[in-house]
């Protein structure tokens, strides 16, 4: 069995001469993504699927995700894939989730997490501000951003929350 260790070591440190001593990435959601036009105001679908948390087609209970079209529930392609199957296969116009484990959302069509935009409708942030309560019994921090209109205009996020990663 060959050691990586130092492998790994020469690429970190090649990493940190190249990249400076603080080095890494963030994850930005998109906040133009035209299927967000699919997603429902069904606020009391999402609480329903929160509560239940379990695949609509297997019965797993975890890493599931909400459909943002019709509100069913579906577990990760790190599961059994039922939600990548629902928007790819099944319906292919339902391509905005709402992740459980995280509370991000996610595209299947753009390939990216999403947020409202500046000019977005506030869907999402009404039904992410639902699922958030229905999941943790209380209104989402103001120190989370879901959408761009959350700033209170000194650069700190004043709206309703918003996942980081997860896994579809």
């Amino acid at each position: 069995m060959q050691d990586n260790s130092a492998d790994a070591e020469i690429a970190r440190r090649i990493a940190q001469e190249q990249l400076g001593a603080d080095f890494g990435f963030a994850v930005e959601p998109r906040s133009d993504c035209v299927h967000l036009a699919l997603v429902s105001n069904n606020t009391d679908g999402v609480q329903k699927s929160v509560e239940l948390n379990s695949c609509s087609k297997c019965s797993d209970p975890s890493e599931n995700w909400i459909c943002l079209s019709c509100t069913s529930c579906f577990c990760s392609r790190y599961v059994n894939g039922h939600m990548l199957e629902h928007s790819t296969v099944e319906q292919p116009d339902h391509v905005v989730a709402l992740s459980l484990s995280d509370m991000s959302v996610w595209c299947f069509a753009c390939d990216s997490y999403v947020r409202d935009g500046k000019k977005g409708s506030g869907k999402l942030t009404k039904l992410h501000k639902a699922a958030y309560v229905a999941k943790f019994g209380e209104e989402p921090s103001r120190k989370v951003r879901f959408s761009d209109d959350d700033h209170d205009g000194n650069g700190s996020a004043s709206g309703s929350g918003g996942g980081s990663s997860s896994s579809q």
